[in-house]
Parts: structure tokens; C-alpha cells; sequence
């Protein structure tokens, strides 16, 4: 008797293990399921958002090869949810759009444009030619004659070597900066003509540099007229006649500045001049925002104003009252709270047949941003 009692509770114990074991088992199987479940669900709000965005972004671009309006500025470039809406796009979400073209871009300008840009912070001016100009990773190497580094982002001027030259000023400028927009011809000097050449894939001894750069600035002034680059660059006197073919995709011969958004720094280190009314200058913004700028008689009524009646008259090559680098920004909120932003670079163009506009993809990122806060970017 005693023997059964024990051989029993020996079967129980056996069998309370299975039982346990078992639940486990089932437990485990279970948070799969539901965990296998909540990442299904997530995925397919995550495929639905970015779908519902690049739809958005396609009529973003579809109004923009359709416009017709005569000038863009503040106040007319908006994209309204409620077009989205009639349009039959039914997620809700926030369109901000900005002219990316008219800000500045320290790739494609020359140094003594800088200067003009950089005159209420000195201490940017010299930080960002020294760091352009080194020959090394530091910010205050040996400097060269054409520039040796290039931004990728504007965010990388503040994660430079010596940046801290440049924290106090940060908030200032960086707003104005840009990587997007191309080289305009008319604002070059040889030494960013040099360094352009360069990109593409070019490459001289150091006479021969010398000599490209000296050419270009000694025959500039014959080449300032609208005309495509194949002619203005005949009319350098270039000692090696670069590949023209390699070199369109880098700079530009029709004037892309916005009157309408160009910031006053911007604006003053392109006409190259101190300014006659520096008031006048700095009440820019208030005039693009309640009396933009329509056409090139008011534009050149302001500038005879701020800067006098003898500013260069090459200044009518550099700008467009259309917008030509466009950024597109898109947010979303997501049914888990999650927050989905979709930013593009866009450049608009005419067709050759000038009954629409062209729109090319300059740059596509995407970025989640979990409810409580970090989150993950994807750059396309």
C-alpha cells in the first residue's frame, strides 16, 4: 500500500511537470502569436503611410507641372489638405512646402561670396574657408588653391573639426544654407569653375590649374549674356576646352534665385556691393510677404534703392520669380501614434515644348518617430 502511494505521487509529480512544461509552451506560443500579430499590424500601417505619403507627393508634383501662375512667393505656394481632398486623397496630413533654390549654397559659390554672407559672423567666414581650403581633415590645415572638402548636408557644418567657431551662429544662418541648388555661371570665379571641373572627374598639374583659373577670371566679363554653356564657355579662352556633357549637370546658365525668398544676406553676397540702405535691405522679408515681387521692374526699383542705381547689370542673369528647387516636406500620424515625415528635394524645369513644367527627384527621405519620443530615418 505504502509502495502504490508512492509510485502515485511520483505519476503526479511527472504529470504536474508535463502540465507545467505544457503551459509554458502554450504561454510562449502565445506571445508569438500576439507579438507576431502587433508587427504585422505595425508593418502594414508602415506600408500604408509611406503609400498614402508618396501619393500625396505625387500630386504635390502634378500641381507643380501644372502651374501656371506668372510668379511664386509666400502665401502662394501653399498646398491646401482640402485640394488633397477634392483630389480623393483621404489620409489626414500636413504639406509644407519652401524654395530650396534660393538659399545659399557654399559648394557652388565663390569664397568672396562668403565674406558678404558671413559679414555679421566673421568667425563663419573664417572657419568654413579654412575647412573648404584644407588639404587635410582638420579645419585649419594647409590651405590649397581650388577647395578640397565639400557639405554633403548642411547638418555637417556643425559636426566639423573647430565647428564650436561656428555654435554661437548656428541658429543665425543655417536656416539660409542649402546643398541642393546648382552653380549658377554667372556667379562663378575661376576657382570654383576649377573646382567644379574637378568633380566631374577632371584633373590638371598645378599650371595648368593656374592657368584655367587665370582665363576664366581675365574673360568672364565676355560671358555674361543668356546664352547656353557650350557658348559661354567657348568665349573663356580656356586653355583645355573641359567636356560640356559631364559639366551641365552642375551648372546652370538660366538664372534660379527667388527674388521673393533670397534672405537679405544671401541677396547682399550676390550683388556684391555694401548696401545703401541697409534698413531698406532688412525689411526684405516684410516686402515678400505682403507685396512680393512680380516682375523684374519692381525687383529693379528695390535693388536701385538699397544698393543705388549703378549696381552691375548682370544681376537680372541671376534670378526667376518661379521657383526652381523646390522642398517638400510631409507629415503624417500614424493610428499607433507613431509619427511618419517624408521630406523631397525637387527640381522643376521646362519642358521643351513649354506647355508644362518637369519635375526631377533631387532627394527622398523618409523618418519614423515612435509616440514617446526616438525613432529611425531611411534616406532614398
Amino acid at each position: 500500500m505504502v509502495l502504490n502511494r508512492k509510485n502515485n505521487g511520483a505519476v503526479l509529480l511527472a504529470v504536474t511537470w508535463v502540465l507545467l512544461i505544457l503551459t509554458g509552451i502554450m504561454i510562449t506560443l502565445g506571445y508569438q502569436a500576439q507579438l507576431e500579430t502587433l508587427l504585422l499590424t505595425g508593418y502594414r500601417e508602415e506600408l500604408e503611410t509611406r503609400v498614402a505619403a508618396r501619393n500625396l507627393l505625387q500630386l504635390v508634383i502634378h500641381r507643380l507641372q501644372n502651374d501656371d501662375s506668372d510668379y511664386d512667393a509666400p502665401g502662394t505656394i501653399d498646398f491646401p489638405y482640402a485640394l488633397a481632398t477634392e483630389l480623393g486623397y483621404t489620409y489626414a496630413a500636413e504639406v509644407e512646402l519652401w524654395d530650396e533654390g534660393s538659399r545659399f549654397n557654399l559648394n557652388n559659390t565663390p569664397a568672396y561670396m562668403w565674406r558678404s554672407f558671413f559679414d555679421d559672423a566673421p568667425d563663419c567666414y573664417t572657419f568654413v574657408h579654412q575647412w573648404f581650403f584644407s588639404r587635410d581633415a582638420t579645419a585649419y590645415g594647409t590651405p590649397a588653391v581650388v577647395r578640397q572638402n565639400y557639405l554633403f548636408a548642411v547638418d555637417e557644418l556643425g559636426k566639423l573639426p573647430g565647428a564650436e567657431a561656428i555654435a554661437a551662429y548656428a541658429d543665425m544662418f543655417r536656416s539660409e544654407l542649402t546643398v541642393y541648388s546648382p552653380a549658377l555661371f554667372y556667379l562663378l570665379d575661376g576657382e570654383t569653375f576649377l573646382a567644379l571641373l574637378k568633380r566631374t572627374g577632371e584633373d590638371y598639374g598645378a599650371s595648368l590649374e593656374m592657368a584655367m583659373i587665370d582665363a576664366f577670371n581675365r574673360n568672364r566679363w565676355d560671358a555674361m549674356y543668356q546664352a547656353g554653356l557650350f557658348e559661354l564657355v567657348g568665349r573663356l579662352g580656356l586653355p583645355v576646352f573641359p567636356d560640356i556633357a559631364k559639366l551641365e549637370p552642375f551648372i546652370t546658365t538660366e538664372g534660379f534665385l527667388n527674388p521673393n525668398f533670397i534672405s537679405p544676406r544671401h541677396l547682399n553676397a550676390v550683388i556684391g556691393a555694401p548696401p545703401v540702405n541697409s534698413v531698406r535691405l532688412y525689411e526684405l522679408k516684410t516686402i515678400q510677404e505682403t507685396t512680393p515681387f512680380t516682375g523684374w521692374e519692381y525687383f529693379n526699383a528695390y535693388l536701385q534703392e538699397v544698393y543705388g542705381e549703378n549696381y552691375s547689370p548682370f544681376v537680372r542673369l541671376y534670378f526667376t520669380f518661379k521657383t526652381r528647387i523646390w522642398g517638400v516636406r510631409i507629415r503624417m500620424m500614424g493610428a499607433t501614434g507613431a509619427n511618419y515625415t517624408l521630406t523631397a528635394i525637387l527640381e522643376r524645369s521646362r519642358e521643351k515644348a513649354l506647355t508644362s513644367w518637369a519635375v526631377r527627384i533631387l532627394s527622398l527621405q523618409e523618418e519614423w518617430v515612435a509616440a514617446r519620443g526616438g525613432g529611425t530615418g531611411v534616406d532614398e
